[in-house]
């Protein structure tokens, strides 16, 4: 499961909100949850690192109230390594900002489920 960000945002819309609901539905009963944020490749001011970092948090923070045992997620941010799609142009940025849901180890590359 995936949530895609705006240019230079971590601000999570409604419908995102909704699929992590459902989502955290879904989750496993033990075992951790990683959270790895990424920005597509363009530089920004606040630095892409931090910037993937606050968008993995934003999902964390929703997450988290939705959970019994919160301390199971862990968020990353990753910059803009690990790109789905090194195309140019506003669709092949669009799919590189996102926050990635996955259960394997967040160095691992975590590929985005929604394509």
């Amino acid at each position: 499961m995936a949530v895609h960000f705006a240019p230079d945002s971590w601000t999570m819309t409604d419908p995102d909100r909704e699929a992590v609901r459902r989502a955290a539905a879904e989750l496993p009963s033990s075992g951790p949850i990683y959270l790895d944020g990424y920005t597509d490749r363009r530089p920004i001011s606040i630095g892409n690192r931090r910037l993937s970092q606050y968008r993995a948090d934003a999902f964390a923070d929703e997450l988290r109230s939705l959970v019994a045992d919160p301390e199971r997620i862990v968020a990353i941010g990753h910059g803009s390594a690990d790109p789905v799609d090194d195309g140019d142009g506003e669709a092949a940025y669009a799919r590189n900002r996102r926050t990635v849901l996955s259960f394997d180890c967040p160095s691992a590359s975590a590929p985005d489920p929604a394509g």
